[in-house]
Parts: C-alpha cells; sequence; structure tokens
C-alpha cells in the first residue's frame, strides 16, 4: 500500500487534528487554573512577510511578531542586533506565542535592557498539511527578510535561537549557512563568514532517528514540570513532518522509506549530522531528563565541546521534562534553573553584541 496515497494523508490529518484539539483543550485548562507563566507583553510590532516557497496548497503568509528593548524603541538608534525565535509545536502543534515567557526574560534583563535588541518571534508551516520541507523553508524566508534589511538590523549581530521542534529549525538552519560559508557561497555578508554568531537551543530535536529510545522517568503519577512525550504521540507528529510534500510521491511505501531516511540524514533537518565547524562560534544547548530528545541532545553536546573553536553552553536539567520551562512556576522544581537557562541566552546575546560580560 502506498504511504503517499490520498487516503494515507487523510489518516495522518485526522489524527494530527484529534491531537491539537487534545493540546488545545488541555491549554485551556491550564489558562483558567491560572497555571502557566502568563505575560501581557505585546509586540512592538507584528508582520507578515510572504513564502518563497509555494506549495500544491499554494501561496501562504508568515506572521512575525516583532518586540525590542527600550534602547531600541529610540527613534534615532539606527539598526539594531536581532534574535530570531522559532517555537515548539512537534511541527503540529499550534504553539505559537508560547515562548513569550522568554522573550518578556530577555527583555527585561539588565544586560540587554539597555542594548538595541530586536527580538523576531517567527511563526511556520505545521505538518501535515505543510510537511517538510516546509518549516525549514519558512525559518530561512524569516532570515532572509532580516538580511534583506540592513537598515533595521545590524547583521553582524544576528543569533537563533528556539525551543523543541523551533530549535530544531534555528540549529539546522544555522549549521547548512555555516556550511554554505565555509563553501564560500553565503547569500549572506561577505559569503566567507559565518553569519549567524549564536544558537540558542532548549531541548532540540538534535537528530531525527529512526527507533526512538526512552528514557526512565519515576515511577506513579507524573510529579515533575514537563510535558510528557509517549510514543503514540510522537509518532503522529513524525508521521505529520516526514509525509511526502507531494500526493503519490514516490509511489511505493519502500521509496518513500528510502526517501525519509535520506532526508533524515541531512544537517539541515538534523543538525547533529553536521560537521562541527559548521555551527556558530557560540552554542547553548538546553535538554531535560525525562525527554527522549535529550539522548541525542548530548550526545551533540559532548562531540561540539570538543571542537575548540565553540564555545558551548547549558547543561541537561535533571528532574524535569520536555518544555519543563513552559509550565513551572516561581517557586517550583526547576524554575531556578528555567532562570539560570535564560539567563545564558541572554548573557550570549549581550557578548555577541560587544558587551563584556562573563557567558
Amino acid at each position: 500500500m502506498s504511504t503517499t496515497s490520498l487516503s494515507a494523508y487523510t489518516k495522518v490529518l485526522l489524527k494530527a487534528k484529534l491531537i491539537r484539539g487534545v493540546y488545545l483543550f488541555d491549554d485551556f485548562k491550564r489558562r483558567v487554573s491560572g497555571k502557566g507563566n502568563p505575560s501581557l507583553l505585546q509586540p512592538f510590532e507584528t508582520i507578515t512577510i510572504p513564502s518563497t516557497k509555494p506549495t500544491s496548497k499554494g501561496n501562504r503568509n508568515i506572521t512575525i511578531k516583532i518586540y525590542k528593548t527600550k534602547a531600541a524603541l529610540d527613534p534615532n538608534v539606527g539598526p539594531v542586533a536581532v534574535h530570531l525565535n522559532w517555537h515548539g509545536s512537534g511541527f503540529v502543534l499550534p504553539m505559537y506565542g508560547t515562548d513569550i515567557g522568554f522573550i518578556e526574560h530577555l527583555l527585561n534583563h539588565p544586560l540587554l535592557a539597555s542594548y538595541p535588541l530586536a527580538i523576531l518571534d517567527c511563526d511556520y508551516a505545521k505538518a501535515p498539511e505543510y510537511p517538510c520541507p516546509a518549516a525549514p523553508d519558512d525559518a530561512r524566508d524569516a532570515v532572509d527578510y532580516v538580511f534583506r534589511n540592513p537598515r533595521l538590523y545590524d547583521l553582524n549581530k544576528v543569533t537563533l535561537g528556539g525551543f523543541s521542534a523551533g530549535a530544531n529549525l534555528a540549529m539546522g538552519l544555522s549549521v547548512d549557512l555555516g556550511n554554505q560559508s565555509h563553501k564560500g557561497v553565503s547569500p549572506y555578508g561577505d559569503g566567507k563568514s559565518h553569519p549567524i554568531h549564536a544558537v540558542i537551543a532548549f531541548y532540540p530535536v538534535a537528530k531525527w532517528v529512526s527507533e526512538r529510545v526512552d528514557v526512565p522517568v519515576p515511577p506513579g503519577p507524573q510529579t515533575w514540570p514537563g510535558i510528557p512525550l509517549p510514543k503514540e504521540v510522537t509518532d503522529i507528529f513524525d508521521d505529520s513532518y516526514w509525509f511526502s510534500p507531494v500526493l503519490n510521491d514516490p509511489p511505493t511505501a519502500e521509496e518513500d522509506r528510502a526517501r525519509v531516511k535520506a532526508w533524515m540524514q541531512m544537517p539541515l533537518y538534523s543538525p547533529a549530522c553536521a560537521d562541527s565547524k559548521d555551527f556558530p562560534r557560540y552554542i547553548e544547548l538546553v535538554s531535560c531528563e525525562y525527554d527522549h530528545l535529550s539522548i541525542e541532545g548530548e550526545k551533540l553536546r559532548e562531540v561540539l565541546s570538543k571542537d575548540k573553536t565553540k564555545q558551548v553552553y547549558g547543561r541537561r536539567i535533571d528532574g524535569v521534562g520536555h518544555s519543563w520551562d513552559l509550565v513551572t512556576a516561581p517557586g517550583q522544581t526547576g524554575y531556578k534553573e528555567r532562570c539560570e537557562m535564560y539567563d545564558i541566552a541572554a548573557r550570549i546575546i549581550a557578548h555577541v553584541g560587544g558587551i563584556e560580560v562573563e557567558i
């Protein structure tokens, strides 16, 4: 049976819509109960840019919410430093805007409050309606937008970052651009220097693997902060993201498996497959003890730490699960670590901008 047929797509789509419904219901319950980290922060501006890679479903737009530090609001400040952020989603869930706590932390950080900085919180296409490579294409378009506007943004102070699926996009794009710069064919800057000066990755999909390996979690009811990622859920994420962009192509299941396997080994999609030299100089990598993504994430940390040209920060946070920082609150388990990891991100961004600070 074909795995790229309309009937196969319909089955994947129905599962994705079901899991979206569960997520939205759970999110509603959290908001009503006052849990999580609510914020009244509003963007300075919201823009939409066209995707340059139309699909069989036609053209689409990419939403970008722009936040600015107080110093960046000065009309005479000139081009400002820029950090692009992509949210987590499993490449499926409608979670755009969930990193508002991280953004607010950066804007209020003592090192950045007087630093002219714009934070671009970027949306991207979700699967299975828009499977891979739609999300990486949208991430590239957001970076292209920045580099097309040197009057707005200081192109010597560009950093990328994200959470979960968004961290995969940030890391994948940074190594892809690094590889191009080492080949002397980068579309940005002089074409030879790495255009991205740091990447900040919270619990990323560092490498797509065909067989998931689970990590042990405490028995009994969940008492630790974080979002469980049972295999039946991540299977839906995987099937959605890796569904063929074109129906009935490839025509056989065997050919489609070969396609997916080949794509999974590309550094743009699996940044852990990249040469360490293609990463930016500064890297923050954060993983979670009760998260199966920590396995490949920590392997990547080990590889990058051996490269003396890279400075790797962050660590595995014990006693928490995936996306723990989105659900913990002051006084709760993991909140101190949340602030510590957010502080490292702020110091990296400040350091890239020329502020003398120990990371």
